[in-house]
């Protein structure tokens, strides 16, 4: 979404971030899914040895004219548009497990989209979460409960929610809890 643009623009000039950009259109094909995943994990510890912060997006937003387009997709795939954003979610949230079950110390992790909260759950073969309180009007933070990460701090946040300060706001609350 725009406004998920716009966080990551200014999230970008505050912290030092490395970012790792997920291609979307692998992560919805069949024949780059496992592919795409694999050197995204890859990367992404790479990228920890470097900055405490990463960012991993399949959102462009350095050129948001580059979204991609679901609904044709779809057609051209003769899948529905939910299989798609299955594909993507889960494959974010398996991204996310092969990066939280490194040997690495993380304050938390901070997820735009219920979507992509409950796959990463999933991955992890957590229980659900235990919402503490509410950073901002519709962006929980809690603990994960079961799984391989117990107790993992975690803020998720509606993909539609907030201002251009908001990832801000939840990554300063991760850095002080």
């Amino acid at each position: 979404t725009d406004i998920t643009i716009e966080q990551i623009r200014e999230t970008i000039i505050e912290y030092p971030v490395n970012i790792l950009e997920v291609d979307p259109n692998k992560l919805v094909s069949h024949s780059e899914y496992k592919e795409e995943i694999e050197r995204a994990s890859k990367e992404a510890l790479e990228l920890f040895k470097k900055e405490d912060y990463l960012l991993v997006t399949t959102t462009p937003f350095h050129n948001p004219k580059e979204r991609l387009n679901l609904a044709k997709i779809a057609e051209e795939s003769d899948m529905t548009i939910d299989d798609l954003s299955l594909m993507l979610s889960y494959g974010l949230g398996k991204i996310a497990k092969n990066i939280l079950t490194e040997d690495l110390s993380f304050a938390g992790v901070y997820l735009s989209g219920g979507d992509i909260t409950v796959a990463m759950s999933d991955e992890l073969g957590a229980t659900g979460s235990e919402i503490l309180e509410e950073v901002v009007p519709l962006a929980a933070y809690g603990k994960m409960i079961g799984g391989v990460k117990p107790g993992l701090h975690i803020i998720s946040k509606g993909g539609m929610v907030g201002d251009k300060d908001t990832m801000k706001d939840c990554i300063e609350k991760l850095k002080f809890n």
